[in-house]
């Protein structure tokens, strides 16, 4: 069977008239017209091969996430463990004297809370590090490598040679850290401006979430 592309179906006239059929009807026969195109001109299997396989490593992250949540969540909560001794030993009998008789049964449980709380957070802070260090080092190695692709179309070859551009990475790399960990990983306000159109999608992104 004959089948025409996107392409031909826009300039299509089968009345004749001097103007393409598309501009000659509604938006729901538009609509429908195009997706018979699609159906006609795309293989089914490969667009069920290529869904399975976005699908897949949709999953794929999905389960990363989740795997990397558990383990900042068992590594806060042996924080917290290791934080509730002491602090059981030497903070609950000033809050025994600090909080009324009639609320001391809740002292030992608070206590185990808010030294919980407080291992969870140092051990999302180390994760954030950690996911710091990561992004910094493929960072580099990716900034030296269009850097040296750049300069080499100009004739400058200096860290396609040796080891400059390892040691250029490496660099990038602690420059780039050494930004994250001083503005406390949030994007400076320069860096806001520049990246505006990135940063709105994404801000929309986590009020529509």
């Amino acid at each position: 069977m004959n089948t025409i592309g996107n392409t031909e179906d826009n300039e299509k006239d089968e009345d004749n008239d001097g103007i393409a059929d598309v501009l000659q009807i509604d938006k729901a026969h538009l609509i429908t017209r195009k997706i018979q195109v699609f159906m006609l001109n795309t293989n089914p299997e490969e667009i069920s091969n290529a869904l399975g396989s976005l699908y897949t490593g949709l999953l794929g992250v999905i389960a990363a996430l989740k795997i990397q949540f558990a383990r900042t969540i068992a590594l806060g909560a042996t924080i917290g463990e290791c934080l509730e001794t002491p602090a059981k030993k030497y903070l609950t009998p000033v809050l025994f004297k600090m909080t009324p008789r009639e609320y001391h049964n809740w002292v030992t449980v608070g206590v185990t809370y808010i030294t919980r709380s407080i291992g969870v957070s140092i051990a999302w802070f180390l994760q954030r590090v950690i996911s710091s260090v990561h992004a910094a080092i493929k960072g580099g190695t990716m900034f030296t490598a269009a850097f040296a692709e750049f300069t080499g179309k100009y004739g400058y070859t200096t860290l396609s040679e040796g080891y400059f551009d390892e040691i250029f990475a490496v660099i990038a790399a602690f420059v780039g850290l050494y930004l994250q960990l001083s503005n406390m990983f949030v994007l400076p306000w320069y860096l806001n401006l520049l990246l505006l159109p990135l940063v709105i999608p994404d801000a929309l992104t986590y009020f529509l979430i």
